[in-house]
């Protein structure tokens, strides 16, 4: 009876001590993240607050171990840029594939619609590391292809950015669009000898010169909507003095 007992506390011993081993970190285990993690996200809050529609970050997880990444943080113009990503323990990391850049995001918390991010650490750059929250939200809708055609403002509600609602835009499958304006009841397409945009999931950007040797120029906007007959863009944004505020887009389809 002795040598049962001695078997059995060992046994639940050494069944503690890999226990122990096998998460000794404060987060969801590496098997939750890797079964949940695959998808499209988008953050949303970051220290609380939640982030102007500018600060935006996509990213989508394959279960290949691939992934892509869409943003303009650090002055960076990333668009769906590919990358390759793992998972150990409770941290993602993942090496962009344009020019070996590695970031690891620890990862506090995760479930079917949202993760957390406790800590950034940017191997690279050492002195963009830090310990700031992140809430990222699963998107469930791609608008890279419903977007392109020809659209024209119908209505605006809130403080304007650049332009009004008399304008059109017509989006092309390469990522460039036109720019049109009205005259004397004309349409007439803007002379900007550049052009570019990029829709991941919900989110797109927009940039352009208007002449030549001109500053880049960047508008962003979260799409609610967009379908065969609308499309409707909200964005929050920041006036110089601090304060917040919301402009929605309203939009038809011309063709």
């Amino acid at each position: 009876m002795k040598k049962i007992a001695l078997v059995v506390i060992l046994g639940f011993s050494v069944a503690f001590a890999l226990s122990s081993c096998s998460k000794n970190y404060d987060g969801p285990s590496e098997s939750t993240i890797k079964s949940k993690i695959i998808g499209k996200w988008k953050s949303t809050y970051a220290n609380g607050i939640e982030e102007l529609t500018n600060e935006r970050e996509i990213r989508s997880f394959y279960e290949d171990g691939t992934s892509t990444s869409s943003s303009t943080k650090f002055n960076d113009w990333l668009s769906k840029t590919y990358e390759n990503f793992s998972v150990k323990d409770n941290i993602i990391t993942i090496q962009r594939l344009i020019d070996n850049n590695i970031v690891e995001q620890t990862v506090s918390d995760i479930d079917d619609d949202s993760y957390s991010i406790s800590r950034f650490r940017y191997l690279q750059h050492p002195e963009f590391t830090s310990k700031r929250t992140e809430v990222f939200k699963k998107i469930h809708v791609d608008y890279t292809d419903s977007i392109v055609g020809l659209w024209e403002g119908v209505d605006i509600e809130g403080d304007t950015t650049y332009g009004s609602i008399d304008h059109r835009w017509e989006y092309r499958a390469d990522s460039t669009y036109t720019y049109y304006v009205m005259e004397n009841g004309e349409w007439i397409p803007s002379e900007n000898p550049f052009n570019e945009y990029n829709v991941d999931g919900d989110w797109l950007v927009s940039r352009w010169i208007q002449e030549e040797g001109g500053e880049m120029n960047y508008e962003w906007w979260d799409i609610e909507r967009c379908d065969r007959y609308e499309m409707i863009w909200n964005g929050l944004r920041k006036r110089e003095d601090g304060t917040r505020f919301n402009t929605k887009f309203i939009m038809r389809r011309v063709r």
